[in-house]
């Protein structure tokens, strides 16, 4: 650094208090020097540790998001789970014989805490006698499907009971709709 006399202009390469002209004011500006210094450079060492936080930050998010991931899945198989066991409980009664027309009928039910089915009834009818009777009389005989998933507690589940008669068989199966 250099300084400059504010009076006569006189440069100094070193801090002095007074210039030859008799004044004690300076500026200080930069010399040719000060922008000819390299900065200092990091150890290695300083370079090998930001290469290893960085990687252990890196494998942790991984890690962490895989495992965010796994939940989801898991949660996401126990409600399939949780509905495909519904499905066999209410339609484990259900049986095609004695229905001679294709149809479908949409029952609608909730589900409480305890795995209780209330509110049971036929949202949509087939206009088939038969397949709405029988339908809804499974429905009706079963009381209780186990603790369902946060999900489910106290929300509405519809099931399309789907079925297609033919000259000497009944095909029937159903699917699920969930209200949020």
């Amino acid at each position: 650094m250099n300084y400059k006399c504010k009076d006569c202009g006189k440069v100094y390469e070193n801090e002095i208090y007074y210039c030859e002209c008799g004044n004690n004011s300076f500026i200080k500006i930069p010399s040719k020097n000060d922008y000819d210094e390299k900065p200092e450079k990091e150890s290695p060492l300083v370079y090998f540790m930001y290469i290893v936080f960085f990687t252990a930050l890196f494998v942790g998010i991984f890690f962490l998001f895989k495992r965010i991931m796994t939940d989801i899945n898991n949660r996401e198989v126990e409600h399939d789970n949780y509905i495909e066991t519904v499905l066999h409980s209410v339609f484990d009664g259900f049986s095609p014989e004695g229905i001679d027309k294709s149809g479908h009928c949409m029952v609608s039910f909730i589900v409480d805490e305890t795995g209780n089915i209330k509110q049971k009834k036929i949202v949509e009818s087939s206009r088939v006698y038969e397949l709405d009777k029988k339908v809804y009389n499974s429905l009706k005989n079963v009381s209780n499907v186990g603790k369902p998933p946060v999900k489910y507690v106290n929300k509405t589940i519809k099931v399309d009971f789907i079925c297609f008669a033919k000259k000497y068989e009944v095909e029937c199966y159903s699917k699920n709709v969930v209200e949020p």
